[in-house]
């Protein structure tokens, strides 16, 4: 998971009611969307007001007394990626609970979290007025509940890079090389401004570089503010 200091936020993925009981529960692999999403890494569960009944019926989940508006866990997010034929049916078994019940279909995209851990206690969250797709959380909101759950706010954890010193006579400055499937080390800096080292490499569908030291790496997309600064 990545360093988060004071002043930062922390992105929301909200879903309706009861998706996250089932993701944190062990009854969902991974939740879908018909978008991509680019992020990768630490990330926030929010369960908003609304039902998907026929999921929560096919699971025996009585939506009253339910708590809504509420961040309710926290997980790192491994790169987005499409479903395969496969996966999209076992998430909609997962969905049905094998009861024949729910005419939900999983999307296109693959949302799939590693280290989930349910809060002690739902934190209320009011999110910006509107429709949303994903929101972001200041850090201050979720300390307490973060530190519950053995995750700190000064060091979140997940694959451990070592910082580097500002080196850079060992390290390429110019583009390096985009061949489908070749590894080369990369020095980056993150989206928060640490620079780390790694092995990565490129993927023409995504265009963008992914971590292959770790089976759910990150991606280095530039819009989460990744930017390569050399390779071996």
């Amino acid at each position: 998971m990545r360093n988060v200091q004071s002043g930062k936020t922390i992105p929301a993925f909200p879903n309706s009611f009861p998706y996250n009981e089932l993701l944190l529960s062990g009854k969902l692999s991974a939740k879908t969307r018909t978008w991509r999403w680019g992020h990768t890494g630490l990330t926030l569960l929010y369960t908003s007001t609304s039902t998907a009944r026929e999921v929560a019926s096919a699971h025996g989940l009585n939506p009253k007394g339910t708590p809504r508006g509420v961040l309710v866990g926290v997980g790192e997010l491994v790169p987005v990626r499409k479903l395969t034929y496969a996966e999209a049916k076992r998430i909609e078994r997962e969905f049905d609970n094998n009861t024949g019940t729910v005419s939900i279909g999983a999307g296109a995209w693959r949302y799939k979290f590693k280290n989930l851990k349910r809060f002690k206690k739902p934190v209320p969250f009011k999110p910006p007025q509107g429709a949303v797709r994903l929101f972001n959380v200041p850090v201050t909101v979720v300390a307490r509940a973060l530190k519950e759950v053995g995750v700190s706010t000064s060091n979140l954890g997940g694959p451990q890079y070592r910082k580097l010193p500002i080196v850079t006579k060992t390290w390429r400055k110019t583009d390096p090389p985009k061949k489908q499937g070749k590894v080369v080390k990369l020095r980056y800096r993150d989206s928060f401004g640490g620079v780390r080292q790694g092995n990565f490499y490129w993927d023409n569908t995504e265009q963008t570089w992914i971590e292959c030291d770790d089976p759910e790496g990150i991606a280095l997309y530039e819009d989460d503010g990744y930017i390569v600064l050399g390779w071996q």
